[in-house]
């Protein structure tokens, strides 16, 4: 969400304050993150980014209840979140969905979902997350601020800082010099902060070659699965009424072939069912996700197992809520001989996963600590 918002937001503020030849800040400010950090420390930046930038947002007394501009949605540890910032982040949030849901989003919807706690939480984090940064005593320098902002494209005339341009642009979106700085020195003390962690990141060579077999390692393979409640089969649209699910997989574990073309007489025969063929391709061993393993636990061995399915034979799974047949297509084992070449995308990955995982116990023990104060009558 907030890299939809950084996009549209900058996209919009550069379209009407920059000259042409200056628009293209998005791609300048994530080509820059992109050099120096981790996927999960551009997306912290980036939200801060967007509070940043949002900088000609609407009020609507609808969306905050008729609260004043001046009043808050909230606290965290003491802080504020002002109205103002809650509905320019509630608006964005808004323009999101309504781009995912036909143009429109309905109050019922809303309160469905809660879109209005989920934009006030992601306030709250981003909150929390430069309340630390700064209270670990990273305090980014006035040298370390003016350069961030001299190479800024949006200040930039003929390939220079040009400080007439950069007072102007701020006047014109109801900003100080002295506001505007403060903001990119929190955003800097959030990325050096979030580059503390990226640091303690260790991946061992064990690690990678682990890894990398187990992604190359991959299945192709088709499931057919029944809802071991459905009704027998019955109907015109069945050329075998009265068959059950487990009876009707059965007779599918003899149908079903590697050949798309066989899914069709698969799928008219399964229609009084209303399931269809699956297809799988190139699953690796070390997907967290393995279609079929939900209802079928015994599936990952049977695939990836040295005395697992053998490719083109069919095989009939029952449990209490599906009844399946699983064929094996075809299997890819990893080449060794390319491990060598191949090994720093596995490291890459591996490392990208377990900065996820910190970021989100780091973000976990914030908000357990916190204390957040809501507005009952905003939220």
């Amino acid at each position: 969400v907030f890299f939809q918002v950084f996009n549209h937001r900058v996209g919009s503020f550069v379209s009407s304050h920059i000259p042409a030849n200056q628009k293209d800040v998005s791609t300048f400010m994530i080509g820059q993150m992109r050099g120096k950090v981790g996927g999960w420390v551009i997306t912290i930046v980036i939200g801060f980014i967007a509070l940043v930038f949002a900088l000609e947002g609407v009020f609507s007394p609808k969306s905050t209840r008729g609260l004043h501009e001046g009043s808050v949605a909230g606290t965290v540890n003491g802080e504020p979140i002002t109205i103002s910032d809650y509905n320019k982040a509630l608006e964005r949030k808004l323009e999101f969905l309504k781009g995912m849901m036909g143009g429109k989003v309905t109050e019922e919807q809303m309160k469905m979902f809660r879109v209005r706690q989920g934009v006030f939480q992601e306030l709250a984090q981003l909150k929390l997350t430069a309340q630390a940064a700064l209270s670990s005593g990273r305090q980014p320098s006035d040298e370390a601020v003016r350069q961030e902002i001299v190479t800024m494209p949006y200040f930039l005339k003929d390939g220079q800082f040009d400080p007439a341009q950069y007072r102007a642009t701020l006047q014109a979106n109801n900003y100080t010099p002295a506001g505007f700085e403060k903001m990119i020195r929190d955003q800097l003390a959030v990325q050096e902060w979030s580059e503390s962690f990226q640091n303690e990141i260790r991946v061992s060579e064990s690690e990678v070659k682990d890894e990398y077999l187990r992604s190359k390692n991959t299945r192709s393979y088709k499931i057919v699965s029944i809802p071991a409640s459905a009704p027998a089969a019955k109907g015109k649209d069945s050329k075998f009424p009265g068959l059950t699910p487990k009876q009707a997989a059965e007779k599918v574990a003899t149908m079903l072939k590697a050949d798309r073309k066989s899914d069709e007489s698969v799928n008219a025969f399964l229609k009084p069912f209303g399931v269809t063929v699956r297809e799988n391709p190139d699953v690796p061993e070390s997907t967290a996700f393995l279609p079929g393993s939900q209802d079928h636990p015994e599936l990952r061995n049977d695939l990836f197992g040295e005395k697992g399915l053998s490719v083109g034979k069919a095989k009939v799974y029952e449990s209490p809520t599906r009844i399946s047949v699983v064929l094996l297509v075809s299997e890819k084992k990893p080449d060794p001989a390319k491990y060598e070449s191949e090994k720093k995308e596995t490291e890459l990955a591996i490392k990208a996963r377990k900065e996820r995982d910190l970021m989100n116990a780091v973000m976990k023990r914030l908000m357990e600590k916190a204390k957040i104060d809501t507005n009952p009558a905003v939220l």
